[in-house]
C-alpha cells in the first residue's frame, strides 16, 4: 500500500521555507504596522510569527517632532490633499501615526512612531518641495501615542490658532511642553475624546 506522507525532501523543503520565513520576520523592521506584517505572512499565526512581531513592536521605544513650516507659493487645495494622500500611506507602512494642520500659509505637523519609523519619515518631510523654512519646534521619546488611530489626520485652523500654538512654550521637549498641550486640546472635544479628523485638506 502507497504511502500517504509526502517524501522525506518534501518535509525537508517546507521545514526550511517555515524557518526562513520566521527568519525573515525576526528582522522586518519593527516600524511596519501588524496588518502589513499579516499581508507578507498570510499563515504567520500558525507559525509563531505573529506573537514574535507584536513583542518587537511593544518593545521599541516611542519617539515624536512636532515642526513648523510654511508652504510653498502656488500650493493649491488639491495639491495639499493629494500631499495628505501619499503622507498617509508612507507612515502607515512606516508605523508612524500623527496629524497635520494647515492655516493657509503654515503647515504645524505632529508625527509619533518607533524611531526608525519617524526618522525615515521625517526624512521624507525635510526632501518635501511643498514647503520651505522648516523649525522643529520639539522633539524626544514619548511613552504613549497621542494620536494612534490616524496614520495621518488633517485640519485647518485659524492663523489666530495656529500662532497660539506655535508660540506657545514647547522646551524643545514633546510631552511636557504648554505647545504640545495646546496642540492636542485643538483635536480634543468637550469630554477629552479625540475627534474625528477630516479626510483631506481641501474638504
Amino acid at each position: 500500500m502507497a504511502s500517504s506522507l509526502p517524501p522525506r525532501g518534501a518535509l525537508r523543503d517546507r521545514r526550511d521555507a517555515n524557518d526562513a520565513a520566521l527568519s525573515r520576520a525576526c528582522q522586518v523592521r519593527a516600524s511596519v504596522p501588524f496588518p502589513a506584517m499579516q499581508r507578507w505572512y498570510p499563515n504567520a499565526e500558525q507559525r509563531g510569527i505573529v506573537m514574535i512581531f507584536r513583542y518587537r513592536t511593544a518593545s521599541m521605544p516611542l519617539r515624536a517632532i512636532a515642526y513648523l513650516s510654511s508652504a510653498r507659493e502656488g500650493l493649491i487645495m488639491a495639491d495639499l490633499d493629494a500631499l495628505l494622500a501619499t503622507a498617509t500611506a508612507f507612515n502607515r507602512v512606516a508605523g508612524v501615526t500623527g496629524v497635520l494642520m494647515f492655516d493657509g500659509t503654515r503647515f504645524l505637523q505632529y508625527i509619533e512612531g518607533p524611531s526608525d519609523g519617524v526618522a525615515s519619515v521625517f526624512a521624507r518631510i525635510s526632501n518635501a518641495r511643498s514647503h520651505t523654512g522648516l523649525q522643529v519646534l520639539a522633539q524626544g521619546e514619548v511613552a504613549i501615542r497621542r494620536f494612534p488611530r490616524w496614520a495621518m489626520a488633517s485640519q485647518r485652523i485659524d492663523e489666530a490658532t495656529a500662532a497660539r500654538i506655535i508660540q506657545a512654550d514647547w522646551q524643545h521637549r514633546v510631552p511636557e511642553s504648554v505647545g504640545m498641550a495646546m496642540l492636542v486640546s485643538a483635536w480634543t472635544g468637550r469630554h477629552g475624546e479625540v475627534e474625528p479628523a477630516a479626510v483631506c485638506l481641501g474638504s
